[in-house]
């Protein structure tokens, strides 16, 4: 497993995460790792987490929003969104604005944010070279491909 040094000082860095619990499986796995390799290098990690849904009362909305707006962002020294967790437009518009307007390093995860850095994947690739496979070295004529959502 290969690790990164984050900051190349000794003293300890500061990093928020901003997610929606709703997906709790997936935010455990990632959040886990982040922890994990944040405890190896001497990185604090502040997890900001809110359960918007969309369609939700708009007093309960209002609360759950006001989670993403507790944190000085200017406290911090990096900032990890879970911008594919989201479920409410305007904290995606918000959290952007907001990223947009400090000087911190800052990765949205598997949602591209204009101006933004992004970390994702893309299964295109892996797919193509699966289909090339099955026809070139097992002369498959007929795939049938069933996907979820785009």
């Amino acid at each position: 497993m290969m690790r990164v040094l984050l900051w190349g000082n000794t003293m300890r860095k500061k990093v928020a995460i901003f997610a929606n619990g709703w997906g709790y499986e997936y935010l455990l796995t990632v959040i886990g790792g982040v922890y994990e390799c944040a405890k190896e290098e001497n990185v604090d990690i502040f997890t900001f987490i809110n359960y918007s849904t969309q369609g939700e009362a708009p007093a309960d909305s209002k609360g759950e929003f006001n989670i993403f707006t507790l944190p000085h962002i200017e406290d911090f020294d990096g900032v990890l969104l879970m911008a594919n967790s989201f479920n409410n437009p305007a904290e995606v518009e918000y959290l952007h604005k907001k990223m947009l307007e400090t000087t911190l390093p800052v990765i949205s995860l598997e949602y591209e944010l204009e101006g933004l850095d992004f970390l994702g994947t893309e299964n295109y690739s892996g797919m193509y070279d699966l289909a090339e496979h099955l026809i070139v070295e097992h002369n498959v004529k007929s795939i049938l491909l069933i996907g979820g959502p785009k």
